[in-house]
């Protein structure tokens, strides 16, 4: 199998490519970044540690034969993930998408492709995320739609979307899903003050440092 990787020198993605290096029968044979970063043509491998694999990274898909890749796997932006999406139909390979953040208006996208090529969206794909989703999923159910959720979560500085993307596919899954309430796509996203003194001595290590506008309370609107 060949698998093309979409932000393969990104952190998610160099621990992607580094994956693919594990496992027999697969191979990474387009490795794809931003257009405008200073590692294009850089050998994937060697930015992900696992030496030269002869894929450097390039910023678009623009010239890649129908024989490339037979999937590509995103774990970056959902600004531009539409237009690989349409790639993928187009040239009618398979899609993981990982990418969280995705509107409403883009998963819809996604649908009509699904009816054409094999796509599986996760917002969290780690083994203790889908115990998660699960766990919380029996929860909901056993209690029923008369009760209330809040959903609470905590990031470190460095974390881009608040609500993050597990957050939301567990307002999708369980509050829309389960108990019939508005999903927490719809919801409030509010700093906690009262968290702030409790994570700051928590996490006094400057690498791990939480920052308040990283903590929020995710309120959850009445139908």
């Amino acid at each position: 199998m060949r698998v093309a990787v979409r932000g393969a020198s990104g952190q998610m993605g160099r621990q992607v490519v580094r994956a693919i290096a594990d496992v027999d029968g697969v191979t990474l044979s387009i490795a794809l970044g931003r257009p405008q970063s200073d590692q294009i043509d850089k050998d994937a491998g060697e930015l992900a540690g696992v030496g030269h694999l002869g894929v450097p990274l390039q910023g678009s898909l623009e010239g890649v034969r129908e024989d490339g890749f037979d999937v590509l796997i995103d774990f970056t932006a959902p600004s531009t993930a539409l237009d690989f999406v349409s790639a993928c139909r187009r040239l009618n390979k398979s899609l993981v998408i990982g990418t969280t953040g995705l509107s409403a208006k883009d998963r819809e996208c996604i649908r009509a492709a699904a009816e054409e090529i094999p796509v599986l969206v996760n917002s969290n794909l780690s083994v203790a995320g889908s115990h998660f989703f699960k766990a919380n999923h029996e929860t909901a159910r056993s209690l029923g739609k008369d009760y209330k959720v809040n959903i609470i979560e905590h990031h470190h500085y460095k974390k881009a979307d608040k609500p993050s993307g597990t957050t939301l596919q567990l307002g999708r899954r369980v509050l829309a899903g389960v108990l019939n309430q508005k999903s927490a796509e719809t919801a409030i996203c509010n700093r906690r003050e009262d968290m702030d003194e409790e994570y700051d001595k928590k996490y006094e290590d400057e690498a791990q440092r939480y920052e308040p506008a990283s903590k929020a309370e995710v309120y959850v609107l009445e139908p």
